[in-house]
């Protein structure tokens, strides 16, 4: 049986052009999607390291939008990190929502210079989310003369669940931040380590292969709602994980790998994964 989380994944991806009918010259393979979830939903190993495990939320998400703003503008902003919120809501399961005030374990910043609004201004909100000032003055220090690229710092709990994440947003009255920003960082800040190195068909995509997208592709989607299934153990290794994974997807589409063929240059790469019954 799929899990309710993938369930809501498969929904909202339908609307993607998920399912027969979003034809594509080179559609996205289960076998490219395992390799991208692999990639994202594991840290690097160094030689001396313990194998990296699964991470997820399991208590409920508080996010609170911080900028300098004007308030039209402020409440614009707002409204991006709510839509966002409540798309992951739905494909997770998680318990989301953006407050007004009250306790969070979820910030978002709009910022006209990362490292030296977060170094300064918002130093004493942002260092909750840091037990080891160190690692805060590492982070900054990375983003020294950051000025375009979003930033998110994802925090654990003892048990190494995710308990808390710090988005870090360009922002500037004559460059205003994109859905895109938004919804990369915001999604990662759930469990993707890393963003899809050479991953075609995805916001999260770098590389020679990078393409620009605005919002989360079908493909992003469904990894989203593989990792939260809840047959995907908080703490699992890759090996434990990606047979599971492999079963997730293959109950939505039996492993059928189109023929290989060249790419067309006559044909743009569509943002859609064609994922047929058999």
């Amino acid at each position: 049986m799929l899990g309710l989380a993938f369930k809501r994944a498969v929904l909202v991806a339908a609307g993607c052009g998920l399912f027969p009918g979003a034809g594509s010259a080179q559609p996205v393979t289960n076998e490219e999607i395992l390799q991208h979830f692999a990639y994202m939903a594991f840290d690097a190993q160094g030689p001396a390291d313990p194998p990296p495990t699964i991470a997820k939320w399991d208590r409920p998400i508080r996010i609170f939008v911080r900028s300098d703003a004007e308030p039209k503008v402020h409440r614009e902003l707002k409204s991006m990190v709510e839509a966002q919120a409540e798309q992951l809501s739905f494909i997770t399961g998680l318990d989301m929502e953006v407050l007004d005030h009250g306790l969070y374990n979820f910030l978002v910043i709009f910022a006209a210079d990362i490292y030296a609004d977060a170094a300064g201004k918002y130093r004493d909100i942002a260092r909750a989310f840091f037990p080891d000032e160190r690692e805060m003055a590492r982070l900054l220090a990375a983003n020294r003369n950051n000025r375009t690229y979003c930033v998110v710092y994802q925090v654990k709990d003892e048990a190494k669940r995710r308990s808390g994440a710090l988005v870090l947003i360009p922002y500037s009255p004559d460059a205003r931040p994109t859905l895109g920003c938004v919804a990369e960082r915001m999604t990662q800040a759930l469990g993707f380590v890393r963003d899809g190195r050479d991953m075609r068909v995805s916001l999260f995509g770098e590389g020679a292969r990078k393409q620009r997208y605005f919002a989360l592709t079908s493909q992003d989607i469904v990894l989203l709602g593989m990792l939260y299934d809840p047959k995907i153990k908080h703490g699992m290794t890759r090996s434990e994980a990606m047979p599971i994974a492999r079963d997730i997807l293959q109950a939505l589409r039996p492993l059928r790998e189109p023929p290989a063929q060249p790419p067309s240059p006559l044909r743009r790469p569509s943002d859609r994964v064609r994922l047929d019954p058999a």
